[in-house]
């Protein structure tokens, strides 16, 4: 387990000065003259872009990009597409968005896509480079007592507020999770467990943790863990991290008992 901690910390460790780089570069998957990228990854040449330079657009917006929003709900969310799309039955919206890393004013530009199936509803959503995804909601490891690793997911990027569909985004980071276990570990027991905060009834905050910890179970199982190497646990208003109870407002409580709406994943090698 010690070399096997050290290897994922180095390899985090690595994450963030990567997506720097890749910022300070003015992001080196910029197309070069008459590259036409259709033809390899299916996004555009990033010079073919309206929008020179890309724009810096609110995470929280793109996040809440879902299955089965339509046109107007995406261009509300993000705007216009910022490419020569067509005009009729366009299927693809390409964007390049940029996101501050947290270090200064750094910012790593990402090339976005949004496809959209036959009733031009929202079918599913890529970036071309995984850097960006991993910018959003961060996959990180860490070690805990007893011998075990955990993996903590902000449940609101898994999740809309109260509710148990994954979004987009979500399933691109328990993708993560999943290459993970299945790289890192020999034979991972995994506990999977939900948390909710104290907004609404005990009783419905511990189905729904429940039921979000049971999504997330299955998810991973779909993408080849064993059953039988899960338990998924529903805590409730168990472990806060945050406590508001100075203020009064409910968006200002959802807003500060956020922490607390959580998924961890504890992992321990199997005896």
């Amino acid at each position: 387990m010690t070399n096997k901690r050290s290897f994922l910390q180095s390899k985090i460790r690595r994450l963030v000065p990567l997506a720097i780089a890749t910022a300070l570069v003015g992001c080196s998957t910029a197309a070069t003259d008459g590259e036409t990228i259709k033809a390899g990854n299916g996004f555009p040449a990033r010079d073919s872009a309206w929008v020179k330079g890309g724009t810096f657009v609110d995470p929280d917006s793109v996040m809440r990009v879902a299955e089965g929003m339509n046109k107007d709900q995406v261009r509300y969310l993000l705007g216009n597409p910022q490419f020569s799309e067509g005009m009729f039955g366009v299927k693809e919206w390409n964007y390049v968005f940029n996101f501050y890393t947290g270090n200064g004013r750094e910012y790593l530009s990402c090339q976005y896509q949004v496809q959209f199936d036959r009733d031009m509803s929202v079918e599913t959503t890529r970036w071309r480079d995984s850097q960006c995804a991993e910018l959003l909601i961060p996959v990180e490891v860490e070690s805990v007592e007893d011998n075990a690793d955990r993996v903590a997911l902000n449940g609101d990027l898994l999740f809309d507020f109260d509710s148990a569909v994954l979004g987009l985004e979500g399933k691109r980071a328990l993708d993560r999770v999943a290459m993970i276990l299945q790289q890192e570990y020999i034979s991972p027991a995994v506990n999977v467990l939900g948390y909710a905060d104290p907004l609404g009834g005990a009783a419905y905050n511990e189905r729904l943790s429940q039921q979000r910890a049971d999504v997330v179970k299955e998810y991973l199982v779909a993408r080849g863990l064993s059953s039988s190497q899960i338990v998924a646990l529903g805590r409730g208003e168990d472990d806060p991290l945050a406590h508001c109870q100075e203020l009064d407002s409910r968006s200002a409580l959802q807003q500060c008992f956020q922490p607390n709406r959580r998924v961890e994943i504890v992992i321990a090698e199997a005896d």
